[in-house]
């Protein structure tokens, strides 16, 4: 019986961590090379929750890229919420996890790559098939410069719930531990 409360605390905790997970799906627009560009910037509004991952396509391998989310748009000046450094990303897929950097619903935040000088065929970009042109694709030398409404990079974010520290999750999971036994007394009684 203890082990069917646990396993049902369990439950319930990661139901409530996953449950209001949100996507943003921009996939169709990795389609075309950026080549010359050595810093690509893509903005987009939240949905709010946390941005927990970020997925983007290269054409090649980069050596280097300094990867930042920061609150509004890039081109304007924003405060980094969120900074990581990817290094030998190859050409295809690249996710970058563990993000865990609050957004809040219907702000505009940017992701930045920084290529560190890198020129060649790099960030996959298209014709924006971005709903509402609630986002666009950025591009410049070193910073981005040039802005393109009709242009967005291709990315898919997942957004969802701020993952707790893991003392906060063992507090957690004890309380509802406690929970389940309360009820479970009081059922027996």
């Amino acid at each position: 019986m203890q082990n069917r409360n646990i396993a049902i605390a369990v439950m319930v905790m990661f139901m409530a961590l996953s449950a209001s997970a949100t996507v943003i799906d921009q996939s169709a627009d990795a389609v075309n090379n950026t080549t010359g560009w050595t810093a690509v910037g893509q903005t987009f509004v939240s949905p709010g929750g946390a941005l927990t991952s970020w997925q983007f396509w290269l054409g090649s391998t980069v050596p280097t890229i300094s990867f930042d989310v920061c609150t509004g748009d890039v081109t304007n000046g924003c405060s980094s919420i969120y900074s990581t450094t990817l290094t030998s990303a190859g050409a295809g897929s690249v996710i970058v996890s563990g993000i865990n950097a609050p957004t809040t619903a219907g702000n505009l935040y940017s992701v930045y790559y920084n290529l560190n000088g890198y020129g060649g065929p790099s960030v996959l970009w298209n014709t924006n098939s971005y709903p509402g042109q609630a986002g666009w694709g950025e591009w410049g030398y070193g910073t981005v410069s040039w802005t393109d409404h009709s242009l967005g990079t291709g990315f898919i974010a997942t957004f969802g719930p701020t993952t707790p520290e893991p003392g906060t999750l063992a507090l957690l999971g004890s309380g509802m531990l406690a929970g389940v036994g309360m009820l479970r007394r009081k059922m027996l009684l």
